[in-house]
């Protein structure tokens, strides 16, 4: 094993990360590493003045590329996986929309959710034969019964605060984006669409696929509240980068119906009756926790159908069927079976025996670190992060960068060294472990965890 070494672990969508990538640092301080977590944007900001480290990046998009070039320039080891790589229509579309050849060549070891995104990876332009780590995702560890007890607390305030409900998870950001501007609304000019865009955010045929599916979930909101009755209520959770105007407008002003998008998603699964979803990897995440899980499905395409969520899930796909499931006597039966457990586990590394964040650890703790940085890479990367903050800062100033500011506040609320304390001692009570982790601030909602 190599010497203890120091980690940049970004967090971008706290509600979806926060509490897993913390697990993370905990088992990486506990094993003698120095962690450098949070804000993914902020912590890009300050990278030029830490010490070189691994870096583990949550995406192998086109766009992750010049983030690692940048962390390579800087002397950081760069390792990744990706953090949706768990959902996709097929294998091809994954690929098309997920993974750049030249992205997914740059880390030196690779995590992979399972088996199945590892064999994507290793047939997939760009793959030059590094190490795959098949070692599950440290948001699959949080839902295992042994740190159920994590969320336990949070799950009864819900349920204290909205009695008996079902949630409705919504996962239209490609055509309901916070930013308007984002929304998949590309027409169709009759000419046929060139192979690399099929399955895109480009793909107008997904997109009304898409935007078909989630009209329909509107136009379901209000009947099911009223076959519900006044003493059940629904909550509507809209994925992080989704508007919630048109799902307030659907609720109009029905008393129970709630629209609202509050922490992470782990309490709701467990405090609601039933979870409802389309291609949403709540269905996965739902049944993980062995929760009552329903795809509703009125529309089906043979193509751009997210599959995986919507078979783990009970299948609803009429208006009827899901407000029969919903309304009988009874609670709705989880979907949790042998045979979806096993087709499961080639999705899923991880679901019993050591937690994925302690084989991720353990790969970290025995791999060499390989980057460093170029004559003057450094120094170009510090003066260029040094004039990006003076245009960043010039911009808030006159309005222009206001937008991007208030997006990064919507899905990374500021956070204090009080609350990432509360929740290791939350971890140690569920685990028997981290007393000795210690949690310093560094930034703007960045800070070091060392034991």
């Amino acid at each position: 094993m190599t010497a203890p070494a120091s980690i940049l672990l970004p967090v971008e969508v706290q509600s979806r990360e926060l509490d897993a990538k913390l697990l993370l640092a905990c088992v990486a301080a506990e094993n003698g590493h120095t962690v450098f977590f949070g804000c993914r944007t902020r912590l890009h900001r300050m990278a030029h003045r830490l010490p070189t480290s691994i870096y583990l990046g949550k995406g192998l998009t086109k766009r992750a590329l010049k983030g690692f070039d940048a962390m390579g320039a800087l002397g950081h080891t760069v390792m990744a996986w990706d953090e949706e790589g768990l959902v996709y229509m097929t294998p091809d579309m994954y690929r098309r929309r997920k993974l750049a050849a030249d992205t997914l060549a740059r880390p030196d070891v690779l995590f992979a959710w399972g088996e199945d995104n590892a064999e994507i990876w290793r047939d997939t332009e760009g793959y030059r034969g590094q190490p795959i780590v098949v070692s599950g995702n440290a948001r699959a560890d949080m839902m295992r019964p042994e740190l159920r007890s994590y969320n336990a607390a949070a799950a009864d305030r819900l349920r204290e605060r909205f009695g008996r409900f079902v949630l409705v998870n919504s996962a239209f950001g490609g055509v309901n984006h916070w930013v308007p501007s984002m929304s998949g609304s590309v027409e169709s000019d009759g000419s046929p669409l060139p192979p690399e865009l099929f399955g895109t955010t480009r793909d107008p045929a997904m997109n009304a696929h898409r935007r078909r599916l989630f009209e329909a979930f509107l136009a379901m909101l209000g009947p099911l509240a009223d076959a519900l009755g006044p003493d059940r209520c629904i909550v509507v959770r809209p994925h992080p980068s989704e508007s919630p105007d048109a799902w307030l407008a659907a609720a109009g002003r029905r008393a129970n119906i709630r629209v609202l998008h509050e922490g992470p998603i782990i309490p709701w699964l467990l405090a609601a009756e039933a979870v409802v979803h389309n291609g949403c990897q709540t269905g996965l995440e739902a049944f993980l926790l062995d929760r009552p899980t329903i795809a509703y499905r009125p529309y089906v395409h043979e193509v751009y159908e997210l599959f995986l969520p919507n078979l783990l899930s009970t299948k609803a796909d009429t208006f009827d069927e899901l407000a029969d499931l919903l309304t009988a006597s009874g609670p709705l039966a989880a979907s949790k079976d042998e045979a979806r457990t096993d087709l499961m586990r080639r999705y899923v590394a991880g679901m019993d025996g050591p937690f994925a964040s302690e084989r991720i650890v353990e790969a970290l703790g025995s791999a060499a670190m390989t980057a460093r940085p170029a004559p003057w890479g450094r120094l170009r990367e510090t003066v260029r992060a040094r004039a990006r903050g003076v245009r960043r800062a010039l911009g808030i100033a006159s309005g222009q960068k206001n937008g991007h500011e208030s997006y990064l506040a919507h899905i990374f609320p500021d956070l204090s060294v009080a609350d990432l304390e509360g929740r290791i001692d939350r971890l140690g009570a569920a685990t028997g472990r981290f007393a000795g982790v210690r949690v310093e601030p560094l930034g703007d909602n960045v800070f070091s965890l060392a034991a």
